[in-house]
């Protein structure tokens, strides 16, 4: 009853909503307040520092960022680099930690890691993979390694970071939850020529994404939707 109160309370009221992308409006539209013209209100990044990429040759393995919890599916990027015999570090906490960690000895568990540790992994990692099971509205996870590091990332289909991260551009996408297609795309990236035209891409974008997803950016977007509000 509540629920329905408040909902037609703010039927009443017209509202203008705001989404995170294209792809988390996709998800909404038709929903009982879409007027059919959605209001893109991405979130910003806090950078630190400027960008300071590695160089390509020096880069070694892939790295996961992210709660150790079942739907972020860790497991998954242990499984894929275990497969393929390939290097990687997991940087977060959470209730699998402890069993990952013994199930896959040849990969680096460090745990929490704050903001400074996760720029210097992400320097020294090919790329950045993303591997929850869940749609994710706008994961920042992958723009802040592209930012800090140059790195592209690799990330499900069904994830809100297709919104940024372009497929054969600036990452690959992989099926959800599928292990082999996470293989593939992995494959794919450790392609000498393929990596050395991604980063290119990704070099080529990095200053329009970063002034896109600037907190002034966001302070203009913010005060261009409240002031068309009295228009």
């Amino acid at each position: 009853m509540r629920l329905s109160l408040q909902t037609n309370a703010i039927e009443r009221a017209k509202p203008k909503f705001a989404y995170l992308s294209e792809f988390t409006y996709n998800i909404l539209r038709g929903n009982r307040f879409d007027d059919g013209s959605p209001l893109y209100l991405p979130n910003p990044i806090e950078a630190r520092g400027d960008c300071n990429p590695s160089p390509i040759d020096s880069r070694e393995g892939y790295l996961f960022i992210g709660r150790m919890d079942p739907e972020k599916n860790p497991g998954l990027f242990c499984d894929a680099l275990t497969r393929l015999g390939l290097s990687g570090v997991l940087c977060g906490d959470g209730p699998l930690l402890e069993d990952l960690r013994n199930k896959y000895p040849n990969l680096t568990f460090l745990g929490w890691c704050d903001k400074d540790e996760l720029a210097c992994q992400a320097r020294a990692k090919k790329a950045l993979i993303l591997t929850s099971s869940w749609l994710e509205a706008s994961p920042l996870v992958c723009l802040e390694a592209m930012f800090a590091a140059g790195i592209p990332s690799i990330v499900p289909n069904t994830s809100g970071s297709i919104a940024y991260i372009e497929d054969g551009k600036n990452g690959l996408w992989f099926e959800n939850g599928d292990v082999d297609s996470l293989c593939g795309a992995i494959q794919k990236m450790e392609d000498s020529s393929f990596y050395e035209e991604i980063c290119s891409y990704v070099a080529k974008k990095l200053p329009k994404l970063q002034k896109d997803r600037s907190y002034e950016s966001y302070a203009l977007r913010i005060i261009k939707l409240y002031e068309g509000m009295y228009v």
